[in-house]
């Protein structure tokens, strides 16, 4: 079991699963992982293209040597190739997501916030407001901006994150805790903790409570309407 903190950019850490760049210590980098596994479960990877404009050979091709050199940690080398990528095929929403993560490994959260923004908009246009591939996209969106310390920003779409994960059906509740958990750092940043309450009240007003995390929703919302961060989220 691991528990989550926000990321921190600039992490020399390389990742496990071949796609993402590791954007934080082996916490974040799980966190990632469980990304992975909701884009798997729609059948699509998170760099995959989807069913909208195609992108040009060369942009692909760019793409492609990006993905290799952040791989072999070359992360500068794998900006240069996302940032021309999206240049040649800018409505190609893994690119800026893509780009996003290399500007987060590098240490410029407010350009992958940028990035990531962009990406979240444009993957939103092609699948709803409500597609499971956004779950990752407005997490990583409000860790660059957590990052930035414009924790307003970030609790924006940590909420985004958190609704989309509440939408699925079926419903992983981890997911739903883990947006939670980043939305209410985020907004312990700008002093409004109890703001989160509402959201834990809707969560565990829609567990059943047979869950085994029913009594975990139940305590952080204590928590949180006394103004405290609730304890860290463990991942089973």
């Amino acid at each position: 079991m691991n528990d989550f903190e926000p990321a921190r950019a600039g992490s020399n850490h390389l990742p496990r699963n071949g796609y993402f760049c590791s954007v934080a210590e082996r916490h974040m980098r799980n966190f990632l992982l469980r990304t992975l596994v909701a884009f798997a479960s729609v059948g699509v990877s998170p760099f995959s293209a989807g069913a909208g404009v195609a992108p040009s050979e060369s942009a692909e091709a760019s793409f492609v040597s990006g993905e290799a050199k952040l791989r072999a940690n070359d992360v500068e080398g794998a900006r240069a190739d996302f940032e021309a990528a999206v240049e040649q095929s800018p409505r190609q929403a893994r690119y800026s997501l893509a780009l996003g993560l290399a500007y987060l490994r590098l240490s410029k959260s407010q350009r992958a916030a940028e990035a990531f923004g962009r990406s979240c908009a444009l993957t939103e246009t092609e699948f709803g407001s409500r597609s499971n591939r956004l779950f990752g996209c407005y997490a990583l969106w409000g860790n660059a901006l957590l990052v930035s310390s414009d924790f307003t920003a970030a609790a924006a779409q940590f909420k985004n994150s958190y609704q989309v994960a509440f939408a699925q059906d079926p419903r992983s509740i981890e997911d739903c805790l883990v947006a939670l958990y980043f939305l209410t750092r985020a907004l312990e940043g700008a002093g409004q903790v109890s703001a989160a309450s509402e959201f834990y009240a809707q969560l565990l007003s829609d567990t059943p409570t047979s869950s085994a995390r029913y009594p975990e929703i139940e305590d952080a919302l204590k928590r949180v309407r006394s103004g405290e961060m609730p304890q860290r989220l463990l991942v089973r």
